[in-house]
């Protein structure tokens, strides 16, 4: 495992309204997107999904978010972390809401990030850097509704 950067606690806002060219996206945590972004929702019988693609149709990444009882417990997938050179986690909070944001740099060069709660999580894992840069624009836009 690689080592650990310093944690900080990140206090996620209220959603304000999008601008016209904008769009909420998302479950309980919110994300702001232009409106001509890739995305795409799925739904199973014990969970939703949704995607941000980046990149070309014949070769898109995808930051995902997953919603369900059975979803996520709140920290960062070990494999993510035994995967890592190096990492950083910190913990936000949103009213009586916490959950954690990670973000690291693989053994590859590569990037991923998680950011989640029990029954929510977002991220991407192993994207180059112009694709992290991308969905880090987006995941740092998160916001939840009053």
């Amino acid at each position: 495992m690689g080592p650990v950067l310093a944690q900080r606690r990140r206090d996620i806002p209220v959603c304000s309204k999008p601008a016209d060219a904008d769009k909420l996206v998302g479950f309980s945590i919110k994300l702001l997107l232009p409106k001509d972004a890739v995305f795409k929702q799925v739904r199973d019988i014990d969970y939703e999904a949704w995607g941000i693609g980046f990149g070309s149709p014949t070769n898109r990444i995808e930051l995902t978010g997953y919603s369900g009882l059975n979803v996520g417990n709140g920290e960062v997938p070990r494999e993510y972390l035994t995967a890592s050179r190096k990492f950083s986690r910190r913990i936000w909070a949103h009213n009586k809401q916490r959950g954690v944001d990670a973000h690291g740099t693989l053994k590859n060069g590569r990037f991923w990030r998680y950011f989640g709660m029990f029954g929510e999580t977002l991220g991407y894992f192993n994207v180059p850097v112009e694709a992290a840069a991308y969905f880090d624009r987006v995941l740092d836009s998160v916001c939840f509704l009053n």
